[in-house]
């Protein structure tokens, strides 16, 4: 039987594909119904089009020989400033309610600032989360994939069977007709095999060189090739 007459599924969702669905980088074919890539067997994958991404500063990769940790710091000079910006934010607070005590205002004057207060909280906390937080990618030796934020409290963390994983891959979290957004934004997800998209990394400012090295170490220890997804991060090889 030649590869053409070979029956191809889709690695995501297992729907019949067909060469006539069309090939792209790394010879992968798309399926029609979910859109997930799929290399077929004996095709080239990207990992040879593609140059390594460098390690960042910012991450650490800790390996004892069964298991590996990736840990990133998310600490950037733009947390200085917003420091500072903190720093003004609550002082003003402060000299405020300082000045209510002071002239024996009512107390119903001290509710008038609330949602400044909660949004000086807000950042505050933010900020202090920017100095001192890391997250930590771990995939343990019983092939477990961990997501952990930390020290302060965090949304995000997960725990996944890598071998429910299709495929990882960078996406821009900014939408093109957002004028008012002009820093980029990048999140790491996964295409499950039952077709499903997961949110693994979404840090705030969340670099695309930490976005890309996570991306590719995953996939080198977990054995996943390297395939176009749809609405992935255009990267040149």
């Amino acid at each position: 039987m030649t590869p053409h007459d070979a029956k191809l599924g889709c690695q995501a969702c297992a729907a019949p594909l067909d060469l006539a669905d069309g090939a792209r980088a790394g010879g992968a074919l798309r399926c029609r119904f979910c859109g997930a890539w799929t290399r077929p067997a004996g095709a080239p994958t990207l990992e040879g089009l593609r140059a390594p991404v460098e390690r960042p500063r910012s991450i650490r990769v800790e390996d004892d020989g069964r298991g590996v940790r990736l840990v990133r710091r998310w600490f950037s000079p733009a947390y200085v400033v917003l420091l500072l910006f903190c720093v003004l934010w609550n002082g003003i607070l402060v000299v405020f309610y300082r000045a209510i005590v002071a002239s024996g205002a009512p107390g119903f004057v001290a509710l008038f600032p609330i949602v400044h207060v909660a949004v000086g909280l807000g950042l505050t906390y933010f900020t202090i989360a920017g100095f001192v937080n890391r997250t930590v990618v771990t995939v343990e030796p019983g092939r477990t994939l961990t997501i952990r934020h930390g020290p302060l409290p965090w949304p995000g963390a997960r725990d996944l069977d890598p071998d429910d994983l299709a495929q990882l891959f960078v996406v821009s979290t900014r939408k093109p007709d957002d004028e008012r957004s002009r820093s980029p934004a990048y999140a790491l997800a996964a295409l499950t095999r039952d077709g499903r998209r997961l949110t693994l990394l979404r840090d705030v400012g969340l670099p695309v060189e930490d976005a890309l090295f996570v991306e590719q170490e995953l996939e080198r220890r977990l054995r996943i090739h390297d395939v176009p997804v749809r609405g992935e991060l255009d990267r040149a090889p």
